[in-house]
């Protein structure tokens, strides 16, 4: 429950904080301002856990309520304005107004992760093409084939949904058996061509874990998704269930038990709610 909260923090600040500059702003007051931040908070919390459908309402009723406190008027306009603003808001962030245009943007997330298992284990269950595509951690991995001009080349195919197929082409830039590699993802994503490049480092610790490092660069994100995957923290999510699924697989295959279902796992590179 705290990891999940954790994974929507910038939403919550964004509310918190933009009703407290509001209401700062509106009735000059720094008390009443830091106790409207800490029910923002509250709201949004509950909101996180109970209702997450709705959670991208959080930042977008912050910014209206902020953007109607700083319009000139009584305060007896804010409410309609807010309402207004906060829709408006929405569409900045998440309407589909930019996906014509050229206008692009540029994500980069750093995350850190632990699992318990070997170095080896980990490579093998978190790099594509380094075991059998059963043997990969989300269990969605189909198929893979190499180029037969560039064995650093990998054409991959992923089973999103029940006869839903995604591909993509994953090319090694750099690679260090087991303890390090870069590779260049390209794939098609919602009608876009979405391409990411991603470096991951492994370090073996005192006591038989393994440390997963990841850095991934996304460029040329409409809007929309990067303000989604920004918000929901999609990347670090998925690095957590990656250390504590392949723990589980390895621990269910001992019991001798059938792989993780398929429906739990989801693509490293697939973010929540883009």
């Amino acid at each position: 429950m705290s990891g999940h909260i954790y994974r929507q923090r910038r939403r919550i600040a964004v509310a918190g904080l933009a009703t407290m500059l509001a209401v700062g702003w509106q009735w000059q007051t720094g008390v009443l301002a830091m106790a409207a931040a800490g029910c923002a908070v509250i709201v949004a919390v509950l909101i996180t856990l109970f209702a997450p459908v709705f959670r991208r309402s959080l930042e977008t009723a912050g910014l209206g309520l902020l953007f109607a406190a700083l319009l000139p008027g009584p305060v007896t306009a804010i409410l309609p304005f807010w309402i207004l603003l906060a829709g408006f808001s929405y569409y900045l962030l998440y309407g589909r107004w930019a996906d014509k245009g050229h206008l692009r943007l540029a994500l980069t997330s750093h995350r850190t992760s632990r699992s318990r298992l070997s170095r080896s284990a980990v490579w093998a269950a978190l790099i594509p093409g380094e075991a059998h595509p059963d043997d990969h951690w989300t269990g969605t991995l189909i198929d893979f084939d190499r180029d037969p001009d560039d064995p650093e080349t990998l054409y991959l195919r992923f089973e999103c949904s029940p006869g839903v197929i995604d591909e993509c082409t994953l090319s090694f830039l750099d690679r260090r058996p087991q303890v390090s590699c870069r590779y260049l993802l390209e794939q098609d994503r919602d009608g876009f061509p979405e391409d990411l490049t991603m470096t991951i480092t492994l370090t073996d610790l005192a006591n038989g874990q393994t440390d997963i490092a990841t850095i991934m660069d996304t460029d040329c994100l409409p809007p929309r998704i990067a303000f989604a995957r920004w918000f929901d923290d999609a990347f670090g999510d998925e690095l957590d269930r990656f250390a504590a699924t392949i723990q589980a697989r390895r621990v269910w295959a001992v019991l001798g038990a059938p792989a993780l279902p398929r429906w739990i796992a989801s693509r490293i590179t697939r973010g929540a709610g883009a």
